[in-house]
């Protein structure tokens, strides 16, 4: 925390008291809670690889998504249907 300015820079999770105490010697001073939360980690990129770049007609193709960063909070992923070629 700056003292001066009361500028605060989040390091880790947890709860805290924000403190003010005036200089002007008379010891007064005000309170505020403060929670700090983890950051959510999001997705970079995805990529998206099967086995073959071809496959005959009314054949199935196994596809498979490699999802960054390996730590993202929530690396599920969803193939939506696509149109028949």
């Amino acid at each position: 925390m700056n003292a001066t300015t009361g500028l605060v820079t989040a390091v880790s999770e947890g709860n805290t008291n924000i403190v003010a105490t005036a200089t002007d010697g008379s010891n007064v001073s005000g309170s505020a809670a403060l929670q700090v939360t983890a950051s959510q980690i999001l997705v970079t990129s995805i990529t998206v690889s099967s086995g073959r770049a071809s496959i005959p007609d009314d054949a199935t193709e196994q596809f498979n998504a490699n999802v960054l960063p390996g730590n993202a909070d929530n690396r599920a992923v969803t193939f939506p249907p696509v149109m028949r070629l």
